[in-house]
């Protein structure tokens, strides 16, 4: 007899495979992360040197990469795909970088084992978000910072996705890729594969994402801006809706 806990993790490997042959991350990418890391956290008293930090959901490492550059004393990469041997390619030289790999639903760490938790697409994939978010604040310290990033209802780009989610029901996704490969940038195919191949991808207003944050009593909330897109211009919301949704705040004391 199949369990709910079964079924849950199936989901999850079959979203790890899917991801796996998804994600792409080439070296001299690397050079930016940390930058682009710190832009994301948005917050000028947060304190990253030696600090204990967990990606949950890591993909090929390139925010495990970012926490070291910004000069992290621990940092935990997890993730249910088999893609962490590149991860861990990534961070070969990050003496403090340790790869993990499970659900994001069941954490296997200790209460406040973290100072900073950092968590970007991929809750929307998860069968239960909500848990998901739930064990990102256990294992967060008192004090400590919680990042989330998921997908936002769409606007104009959501007949792309619709379509995308049709042909993927037909179409292999290595051929899928190998056909969008001979047009669009790799980013452009990996975000079209996203859309279309996930196992399950749900969208979110930031209403709602903030609503996780405040039933945890969250603290000093606040969204940052994608470095992809501007989520505030006219023509940005008319094609991508509410945009990504990215969101972090304190642990209270």
């Amino acid at each position: 007899m199949t369990t709910k806990t079964d079924a849950q993790r199936e989901v999850a490997k079959q979203t790890g495979a899917v991801f796996t042959d998804v994600l792409r991350l080439e070296d001299h990418e690397l050079a930016r992360q940390g930058e682009l890391l710190a832009a994301r956290l948005l917050r000028p008293t947060l304190e990253i040197d030696g600090a204990r930090c967990l990606d949950a959901g890591c993909g090929r490492g390139e925010a495990c990469y970012a926490f070291a550059d910004l000069g992290a004393g621990l940092i935990v990469g997890y993730d249910i795909g088999e893609h962490l041997g590149d991860a861990r390619r990534h961070n070969a030289d990050q003496a403090a970088a340790r790869f993990v790999r499970g659900n994001v639903l069941s954490l296997p760490f200790a209460d406040a084992s973290f100072d900073v938790v950092h968590s970007s697409g991929v809750l929307h994939h998860t069968v239960d978000p909500e848990s998901g978010m739930a064990e990102f604040v256990r294992v967060c310290r008192p004090g400590g910072l919680v990042y989330v990033a998921v997908v936002g209802h769409e606007a104009g780009q959501l007949p792309v996705t619709l379509t995308m989610r049709l042909l993927a029901k037909v179409v292999p996704l290595r051929a899928m890729s190998r056909f969008l490969g001979r047009f669009l940038p790799d980013w452009a195919v990996a975000g079209l594969l996203d859309v279309g191949y996930a196992t399950i991808r749900r969208t979110y207003s930031e209403k709602g994402v903030r609503r996780w944050f405040e039933a945890h009593g969250l603290r000093d909330v606040q969204r940052t801006r994608s470095e992809r897109y501007d989520y505030k211009s006219l023509l940005s919301r008319l094609w991508w809706g509410v945009g990504w949704v990215q969101l972090s705040g304190y642990k209270p004391e």
